[in-house]
């Protein structure tokens, strides 16, 4: 799978509530109907006030300054470069591009490519136990590299050893995923003309079953043992000072409705 993130930034005076429901109600339906070739799509809008705080972080960066991080999945090569020559169509460019002009700001839209990797759900203590279709509690966290390494370096490190470390600490974890920020000059996203590489490496994703569970983890990570484990082989491949903890609301388009115009 190829997967597409986009980080969208609300229309200068709309506000939040107004901006979810256009997306939701009018752009989704747009998208499904007449962008072909994508396999999955999820909006995650980022809670007003939803900054993480506490656990082995003592410094808290400033909330993003975008509003949704959106993202399209892509089976293959084939389906994607499907869908990026549809966007060379001038009517179907068009067309998303003036029904965005009414809900964001096109102009601080950026896209970029991850390499996505995921633990599997049965290693993580938390994880719902058959069940499906579980409304569950998301946070996303941003990640700068320590600037001593490469991407590579960060993924390898983060991949054999740091989420290994979080999964067999962190009980209450549902599903853990990390998203490695790639150039990857052989994919043509000319009509991508957002596409650029972000000011971070990598963007995580963490579900929980309850709210609940977020406070245990800032409460497992806020004693001393566990915030200096952590805190120490995170300083090994990350900067520390630049982690950025928040909230989202996580909506995904249901497979049945994608083609269909919802």
């Amino acid at each position: 799978m190829i997967r597409l993130i986009g980080l969208l930034t609300k229309k200068s005076g709309m506000n939040y509530a107004d901006f979810v429901d256009y997306y939701e109600h009018r752009h989704v339906p747009l998208i499904n109907r007449i962008f072909p070739g994508f396999s999955a799509y999820s909006r995650n809008y980022v809670l007003p006030n939803g900054q993480v705080e506490g656990g082995h972080i003592e410094d808290t960066p400033a909330a993003p300054d975008f509003n949704v991080v959106t993202s399209l999945w892509f089976s293959d090569r084939a389906a994607l470069q499907a869908a990026l020559r549809a966007l060379d169509q001038p009517d179907i460019r068009s067309a998303i591009i003036e029904d965005e002009n009414n809900f964001i700001e096109r102009d601080r839209t950026i896209t970029f490519f991850v390499d996505e990797y995921a633990t599997p759900d049965a290693n993580l203590r938390g994880a719902p136990k058959g069940q499906t279709g579980e409304k569950m509690t998301k946070m996303v966290v941003m990640l700068n590299r320590n600037p001593t390494i490469t991407v590579d370096q960060m993924r390898d490190y983060y991949e054999g050893h740091h989420s290994v470390l979080a999964a067999k600490y962190l009980s209450m974890l549902a599903s853990y995923h990390r998203n490695y920020v790639i150039s990857d000059g052989s994919l043509d996203t000319g009509a991508l003309e957002s596409a650029r590489r972000p000011e971070f490496d990598a963007i995580t994703e963490i579900w929980f079953r309850k709210q609940e569970d977020i406070q245990e983890m800032i409460d497992t990570l806020s004693e001393p043992v566990a915030a200096k484990l952590f805190a120490d082989d995170e300083e090994k491949i990350l900067d520390r000072s630049r982690i950025q903890r928040f909230m989202v609301d996580e909506r995904v388009t249901p497979a049945a409705d994608i083609g269909r115009g919802g």
